[in-house]
């Protein structure tokens, strides 16, 4: 049986086209962003802190921020930029959780 990755996509299930620029897709995204951030800040995460323990991660972003600014398709490069540092985002969420291993099998 083979799997279509565009069944476990929101726009399929919307009726969008799936695409980079697609409503759906922006919105689902944007949602998830901000939720992090605030779920984040609510759990009392020291911002600075993160970025003073994980300073060649930081270091990478930012390189990798001139270059998308850097870009001919600057807009384009920056919006993927996002999308990926949302996955650090979100695996925050699992690490501050009290215990990450009985908080990642709710999802299981």
């Amino acid at each position: 049986m083979d799997h279509d990755s565009r069944l476990s996509s929101l726009p399929y299930w919307f009726g969008g086209n799936g695409g980079e620029s697609d409503p759906i897709n922006t919105l689902s995204f944007g949602a998830f962003l901000v939720i992090s951030v605030v779920v984040l800040s609510k759990r009392g995460l020291d911002w600075g802190g993160l970025v003073r323990r994980n300073m060649s991660l930081f270091l990478i972003y930012g390189y990798l921020v001139c270059s998308a600014v850097w870009s001919e398709m600057a807009f384009v490069s920056l919006k993927r930029l996002i999308k990926d540092f949302e996955t650090v985002l979100v695996g925050l969420i699992f690490l501050s959780e009290v215990d990450p291993v009985t908080g990642s099998g709710r999802f299981t």
